[in-house]
């Protein structure tokens, strides 16, 4: 058992913590399945996507950490920044038929990069150039200090 932890421990010194948050992260928002709804096709703009996000999901912070699919989001009325992302791809995919990005980020625009030890502490949505903040309701200004980028196909199934 000692030989066990000494070597786990050995390991740890050769990985960085961008690895291990981008393999714990990476798991939890890929293999995520699309749902479709009639209403999808109602919203024309990111901002009717707001709307509805606004009307019908609240924001509720997980205790631990699960990036949950869209329709149990909506099935449950509630969900946390990352859940709100994916939700937003989602409806922006079958409403708008664009593929974004989900974006990990540090909000905290003071704090070092996530190679430099910062940390990943919100998601957003990247699309062409713009990051949007679906529980904030609007877009992002300067350049967010990034951690991770997972594509719409590697979120999605």
């Amino acid at each position: 058992m000692k030989k066990i932890l000494v070597m786990l421990v050995l390991m740890m010194g050769f990985v960085s913590c961008d690895m291990i948050g981008d393999f714990y992260i990476g798991s939890n928002a890929s293999g995520h399945t699309l749902y479709y709804s009639e209403s999808f096709e109602d919203y024309n703009s990111i901002s009717d996507i707001y709307k509805y996000l606004r009307a019908n999901i609240s924001y509720r912070k997980d205790d631990v950490e699960n990036f949950a699919d869209p329709k149990v989001v909506i099935d449950r009325g509630y969900g946390d920044c990352e859940d709100y992302c994916i939700l937003f791809m989602n409806i922006a995919y079958y409403s708008l038929g664009i593929k974004a990005d989900l974006a990990m980020i540090d909000a905290n625009q003071n704090s070092r990069s996530i190679v430099d030890g910062g940390t990943v502490n919100h998601a957003v949505v990247y699309y062409d150039g713009v990051y949007y903040d679906p529980t904030g309701f609007g877009v992002l200004t300067g350049n967010p200090s990034i951690g991770f980028i997972y594509t719409f196909d590697e979120v999605f199934e």
